[in-house]
């Protein structure tokens, strides 16, 4: 049990972001991470699909959400958080980016980040069965 449908959903998403999207007039005012937020839930626990299936998972098992985070792909795949470790330079890259332009190329490169996030988790699970 993990949140595998929605990261390989995240990762379209991902690939589907445009400049044109992200110059969109309603996020005319909005900065990076919160521009990410309005379009996939990036960097809130409680608007992150990933992090939303993660609690779900959790609830189920023990009752809470405290250890949401073992359920998820991220976690699982790279030994750390989405914003940790070896995740955490294409995550950032999003948060700072200045312009429209760096957005659009640190949604890219996380996007293909998380391509080899993806490819190792399958990996793992060949391994596993």
């Amino acid at each position: 049990m993990n949140n595998i449908r929605q990261f390989k959903n995240l990762i379209k998403k991902y690939e589907s972001i445009t400049l044109e999207k992200l110059n969109n007039p309603r996020l005319e005012w909005m900065g990076s991470k919160t521009i990410m937020n309005y379009l996939t839930g990036f960097g809130n626990t409680d608007t992150c699909r990933l992090c939303i299936r993660a609690g779900e998972l959790s609830m189920e098992r023990y009752g809470n959400k405290l250890g949401m985070c073992i359920f998820c792909v991220w976690v699982i795949a790279t030994g750390d958080v989405c914003y940790g470790g070896n995740n955490e330079k294409t995550y950032e890259a999003i948060k700072k980016a200045r312009n429209r332009v760096k957005l659009l190329e640190a949604v890219k490169q996380r996007a293909e980040y998380m391509k080899t996030v993806l490819e190792e988790y399958e990996r793992m699970n060949e391994k596993t069965n």
